[in-house]
């Protein structure tokens, strides 16, 4: 129940003191595709790794997740 108090509050007070809400439910979900469209579309182009099943797994002690250059990468 604690999850809902982010969505309830605004609500309440809509209907208890009849301040206006911060923002509408079209306006959410305006926002919510014009922010998820883009990646949704250069996902959809991007071209698939053809051996992707024929390399081995990597090695968890030896091979971080992010090292300088992605992290450089991704930055700069």
């Amino acid at each position: 129940m604690t999850h809902l108090w982010p969505e309830l509050v605004p609500l309440a007070i809509n209907f208890i003191l009849s301040m206006p809400l911060g923002i509408g439910a079209l306006q959410l979900l305006s926002i919510d595709l014009a922010t998820e469209l883009a990646p949704a579309i250069a996902l959809c182009y991007e071209k698939p790794e053809s051996n992707l099943m024929s390399k081995p797994p990597r090695n968890i002690k030896t091979d971080k997740l992010f090292n300088k250059q992605v992290v450089s990468y991704a930055y700069f």
